[in-house]
Order: structure tokens, then C-alpha cells, then sequence
């Protein structure tokens, strides 16, 4: 896909992992290949013990940002919830599957997720730990960050465990039908 196309809606990539007996080498992210529509402007990593769930968050407008996100080691359940108000998927979720390994089986490729400005994110840690990196499209900005309740019974994501770890402010967070309107998307 081209670098500088416009993708309103969660992309997953696919990268091939090559080994030899060093160990392994595998891009996790091309610009000719795998997609952020603008700059890199700030790259996270969150380390998590196994049951720990993150999310589901995102920023508000005018402050949206897009997240390339990596699982390098370990597995995780990302989920995706569409925030945009006029789209046919409003307030519908996606869930990926994403996986670096747990450094001895030997996995061809490993995915990548695109979440775009205008969806909710999280994921929930299926293995004993999972290290996740997100290249970000823009920069974090506290005023502007949102979370969305991770069990709100009207969206009812089908989370892949039963034992959920989550922060106080996730747990916190309120449900879909709660948050200002003025805190969603337009999609485009």
C-alpha cells in the first residue's frame, strides 16, 4: 500500500522473520511497505505479565493519532472498536491476534496492526508475558486521552480469557454511551 494513501480503517501486515543459528532478523516496519500515513513521530514498548488487558484508549480530536502496533515477543488479543459516528461500523470491534514468539518456535512471519485516528485500542496479554511496540503517528497528549470501559455491554467484545489485570483508570472508564460526542470521530 502506498505510504501516503489515506487508510480509515485498521490494516493488518504481514513481515517475514529469517533465521539462522544467531537467531533471527525481521523488519517491523518499512515505509514502502507497511503503512503509517504521516512521520513516526514517538515509538512505545509495554512490557505485560500474562492476564494483563490494556486499553481500550485512544485521543480525541483534534489530537487522533494512528498506531502501527507490534507484538515482539509473546501473544496478544488486539482489539479494535470503531469511534467514528457517521461510519456503518460505529461503536462494532475487531480482534487480531498478534504474536513475536516465545524464542523457540520458529514462526515464518509476524503481523502488524495499523489502528487509525478514530478507533479505540487495546489488547489482552494471552501468553506469560508480551512486549508490544507502537509507532505513532502523532505524539501523546494527556488532555486529550481517552479510555472506553474493556466489558461494555453494548460493544461485547469476546475477550479470550476470563481473569482480566486492568488499571484503575481502565477500569474506570466509561461505556461507549457515556462519552461526549465531542470526544468521537467523523469518519472521512
Amino acid at each position: 500500500m502506498p505510504f501516503d494513501t489515506f487508510s480509515p480503517v485498521p490494516l493488518l501486515n504481514k513481515e517475514a522473520i529469517h533465521y539462522d543459528d544467531r537467531g533471527h532478523f525481521a523488519e517491523v516496519w518499512h515505509r514502502e511497505k507497511a503503512y503509517i500515513p504521516h512521520s513516526v513521530f514517538q515509538v512505545n514498548h509495554s512490557h505485560s505479565n500474562s492476564s494483563v488487558l490494556r486499553g481500550l484508549h485512544w485521543q480525541a480530536p483534534p489530537y487522533g493519532i494512528g498506531k502501527y502496533v507490534t507484538c515482539l515477543y509473546g501473544t496478544i488479543q488486539d482489539v479494535v472498536v470503531d469511534l467514528r459516528l457517521n461510519s456503518k461500523t460505529f461503536g462494532q470491534w475487531e480482534s487480531y491476534d498478534l504474536s513475536g514468539g516465545n524464542g523457540v518456535e520458529h514462526k515464518t512471519t509476524r503481523e502488524s496492526l495499523w489502528v487509525p485516528a478514530g478507533f479505540a485500542h487495546g489488547f489482552y496479554v494471552l501468553s506469560l508475558t508480551a512486549d508490544v511496540v507502537y509507532l505513532q503517528d502523532g505524539v501523546y497528549n494527556p488532555e486529550y486521552e481517552r479510555s472506553l470501559r474493556c466489558d461494555d455491554p453494548d460493544i461485547g467484545i469476546d475477550w479470550k480469557g476470563s481473569h482480566f489485570i486492568v488499571s484503575s483508570k481502565d477500569s474506570a472508564a466509561p461505556c461507549l454511551k457515556d462519552i461526549p460526542r465531542k470526544h468521537l470521530f467523523l469518519s472521512t
